[in-house]
């Protein structure tokens, strides 16, 4: 592990092969696939509370994705940690309180890039690069994504400072 506790992606094959499953069905369909079998059915989904259903996840990538925008993973820059499933800052609730979450959480820290045109006014740039977080828990066997979005810090704010969303910080 580095000195953060982290492990590099290669370090869990079936973490990696999961991720590079979803990423895949995503960005090849654009959105449109079934994206259900990689989601928790509560998932705290880019600063939601944690009730995002799977038509809002879907809109979210349809419209993102099959609007011309671009995702992309690096996922041999990617680093990841166990976590227990106890509620605390670093655990979202909706992993802790998993409905069938057997097992530890899988923090992921991916190195990501997207461009999006219809990006939130509160952010404004087109492009965003940088640190990407995910947490998955198994659900039904399977590693499930119960946690997605951008780190504030490493990833919107770090390549796009002019945010309103970065504003005095």
């Amino acid at each position: 592990p580095s000195a953060d506790g982290t492990l590099p992606l290669s370090a869990n094959a079936e973490l990696q092969s999961a991720l590079e499953r979803w990423s895949r069905s995503l960005i090849s369909s654009r959105g449109r696939d079934d994206l259900a079998p990689y989601y928790a059915e509560v998932v705290q989904f880019h600063g939601s509370s944690g009730a995002n259903s799977m038509f809002n996840i879907r809109t979210y990538w349809r419209t993102g994705l099959g609007g011309g925008g671009e995702r992309e993973f690096d996922w041999q820059r990617t680093r990841f940690r166990e976590r227990e499933p106890s509620l605390s800052e670093s655990n979202s609730p909706a992993c802790v309180n998993a409905a069938g979450g057997v097992g530890r959480i899988f923090e992921v820290r991916a190195q990501a890039r997207e461009v999006r045109v219809d990006r939130n006014p509160d952010i404004g740039c087109h492009e965003l690069r940088g640190l990407y977080l995910l947490r998955l828990r198994r659900i039904g066997g399977a590693l499930t994504i119960c946690h997605e979005t951008w780190s504030l810090r490493d990833g919107i704010c770090a390549s796009c400072p002019t945010a309103r969303v970065c504003q005095g910080r």
